[in-house]
């Protein structure tokens, strides 16, 4: 996938959602402009085959929608027949308390795997957009209508947490944040937000803006953010994480603590550089980030984070960041739909 392409999906309703944590913030003091942190490691990612010291099977999807599980050590790799089209409404993940594949990413899915939701467009502008809430274990697909959007751009999904799902819409950009009721689906605006990039567990959420400081910012749709900001929904509360003058950054996942992990893509005089001008980074604090990856990243996300560390997928093989080092343990090209286990 080409940088453009990428940051068109990124911009436009691809917000990742990382994983609800429980977990304990610093308190933030003003955010400063951070110089670009030393790559961790090498600037190719075609990266060597590392070998991995436990036993496990990582579910993942395929480029052309199959699920398939990685044995480790050995890196074998099975092919599911119940894997199958998995595609459907923007990736899939797999539920370990079905053992069934589901074709949705993991943001979508209930904290206790019962239940997935996704939103659907309208057939013709005489009739309303709709979200769905399907059980897992029946295969009951209930269907609401919300005829607050317009018909051809449905609500997304941003979380389906323990109180409610988190909707968002995107017509360019993530806007909004709405909190539906899976069972009765009603459906109330909770914040006004602009380009909501994912949820950080416990009512928090990760959102993109524009720091005037920027001499010289990337354009795009417009001026793209360059900054990452941690709302707070409980007291509306926006503080700002991450900021980085002629760049475009993107939560695209966290760790098993609940920091985010953020895709940099880097430029100069306003224009992107390319896949090698982009970086992962783990933002501990606002005042605190590590540098995981620099290099040609376009296809490595969402990642997935378990034990062992946090699984990127990619059209080159599969990489784990454990923490100490960014390593390629797989070469089977997909993506990570659940952590290993």
């Amino acid at each position: 996938m080409k940088v453009s392409a990428l940051l068109a999906v990124l911009m436009t309703g691809c917000s990742l959602a990382t994983q609800p944590a429980a977990r304990q913030v610093p308190s933030p003091s003003p955010i400063t402009m951070q110089s670009p942190s030393p790559s961790a490691s090498p600037s190719v990612l075609d990266l060597p085959l590392t070998s991995v010291g436990f036993s496990c099977r990582l579910p993942i999807l395929t480029a052309d929608g199959r699920g398939a599980f990685i044995s480790f050590p050995t890196r074998s790799v099975s092919f599911d027949p119940k894997g199958q089209g998995l595609q459907g409404h923007g990736g899939a993940y797999y539920d370990r308390a079905f053992s069934r594949w589901l074709p949705v990413p993991r943001q979508a899915v209930s904290p206790d795997g019962k239940h997935y939701a996704f939103g659907q467009p309208a057939p013709d502008k005489t009739k309303v957009a709709t979200m769905h809430v399907v059980d897992v274990a029946t295969g009951a697909d209930h269907v609401f209508a919300t005829p607050s959007t317009d018909w051809f751009i449905p609500y997304s999904v941003l979380d389906y947490a323990s109180e409610g799902i988190y909707l968002y819409t995107n017509y360019e950009l993530s806007i909004g944040l709405w909190l539906m009721d899976p069972t009765t689906g009603a459906i109330h605006r909770v914040a006004n937000l602009t380009d909501i990039q994912a949820s950080g567990g416990n009512r928090t959420f990760w959102v993109g803006s524009v720091n005037p400081a920027d001499p010289n910012p990337l354009g795009g749709l417009g001026i793209m953010p360059n900054q990452i900001d941690r709302f707070t929904l409980a007291d509306g509360k926006r503080i700002a994480w991450f900021y980085r003058p002629s760049t475009a950054p993107r939560v695209i996942g966290s760790d098993i603590q609940g920091h985010p992990v953020v895709l940099v893509f880097n430029g100069t005089n306003g224009v992107i550089d390319g896949d090698y001008g982009a970086e992962l980074i783990l933002l501990m604090s606002p005042q605190s980030q590590r540098s995981i990856f620099k290099g040609p990243v376009s296809s490595m996300f969402p990642p997935i984070s378990d034990s062992h560390g946090i699984w990127f997928g990619s059209d080159n093989g599969i990489y784990l960041y454990t923490g100490a080092a960014f390593q390629k343990v797989s070469d089977q090209p997909g993506y990570p739909a659940n952590g290993c286990f």
